[in-house]
């Protein structure tokens, strides 16, 4: 492991579960964490996503409380997706990748996932999706501005020994677990280091692996219609959300009237009202494990293109930068975006602008 002064150097993971009498470390990430082989998903059917334009954000309270026993902020793990909505209010995000399962952001940082109705996992910062993705919500200053504590002994962003947590171990559930996420920083020129709370994840003793999803199936389903519809666009006409076929896995609020709609691990649509004002196609949006397989595609222009093709391809009226080319279709002006890949600049993400 590499180690950098004055940056984070590393992931601890200690684990407060069910009937443990010690509280372990490991230097791993969270990811390596779950004790139950992972199910693999794929969505395969559509998904209405109902979310209100006037979000109800009722206050919190004053319980900061993350805990096996109480829960998150007062709501146990097992709560329903109808008390989680009264106490906590309208989410900012809701993504339904299966039948049975929705997943919901409250601000940036709180994740909730229910199974049928029910909690089953709060997060403090999401495994699934990156900060490419979230740095488009809305901001939820209850939830991104809340110092969360553990059993009042320990909060947010306080160093923390071994022997606090094992003194917490004692104060678990029958019914949940308490995994604290840890940073581990150099300090002083290096001359010490010290280990930081910096998240957790409360889920339900008897939940499994949290689930691979396998998204080929639906992957550039939605980019190919899209590409139809612009070829197709008349004169001063618009690309309504609602008489899209493909169905998004995912939405946001509205915030200044735009809202944000993913439709697979790399295609996020921006829309103002009812009209697709923007189509952004990056494969940071969700984890690497979730996109690699699933390389984007629009038209003639994919994913891993060489440049100089992709150059060829934008027409002899495009403006090519180093990193980007940009050129103007009738309905819609798009940039290409160049990263070296294996020491050669090929196309990694595109943005388009819609008329």
């Amino acid at each position: 492991m590499k180690f950098f002064a004055q940056a984070i150097t590393g992931i601890s993971v200690l684990v407060l579960c069910v009937g443990a009498t010690n509280v372990s470390a490991a230097d791993n990430s969270i990811k390596t964490q779950y004790k139950i082989k992972s199910k693999i998903i794929s969505p395969g059917y559509s998904i209405e996503l109902p979310t209100p334009d006037s979000p109800y954000r009722p206050s919190l309270g004053s319980d900061h409380t993350v805990s096996a026993i109480s829960g998150l902020y007062g709501q146990p793990i097992g709560s329903s997706y109808q008390d989680i909505g009264k106490q906590f209010g309208t989410p900012g995000f809701i993504f339904k990748p299966t039948e049975d399962t929705t997943i919901v952001a409250y601000g940036r940082d709180h994740w909730l996932t229910f199974h049928n109705n029910k909690l089953i996992r709060a997060q403090f910062e999401s495994t699934l999706f990156n900060n490419t993705l979230t740095n488009y919500f809305e901001f939820d200053d209850r939830f991104d501005d809340r110092k969360w504590e553990v059993m009042n002994e320990l909060k947010q962003g306080s160093e923390v020994e071994q022997q606090q947590l094992a003194a917490l171990s004692q104060n678990n559930s029958s019914s949940a677990s308490l995994i604290l996420h840890t940073d581990v920083l150099f300090k002083n020129n290096q001359e010490y280091k010290t280990v930081e709370i910096s998240g957790f994840t409360l889920s339900s003793a008897n939940t499994d692996n949290a689930p691979v999803y396998d998204f080929t199936k639906s992957a550039n389903s939605l980019l190919a219609q899209l590409n139809q519809k612009l070829q197709n666009l008349e004169s001063a006409s618009v690309i309504d959300v609602r008489d899209i076929v493909v169905k998004p896995l995912g939405k946001t609020q509205t915030s200044d009237k735009k809202r944000y709609y993913l439709y697979d691990p790399h295609t996020l649509v921006e829309t103002v009202g009812f009209s697709v004002s923007r189509i952004i196609v990056t494969p940071d949006l969700m984890a690497e494990k979730y996109v690699k397989d699933t390389p984007w595609k629009f038209g003639e222009f994919s994913f891993n293109m060489p440049k100089d093709k992709a150059i060829k391809l934008a027409g002899d009226n495009a403006f090519a930068m180093n990193d980007y080319v940009e050129f103007e279709r009738d309905d819609y002006v798009a940039k290409i975006y160049f990263e070296e890949i294996d020491d050669k600049p090929v196309a990694y993400s595109m943005e388009l602008v819609v008329y």
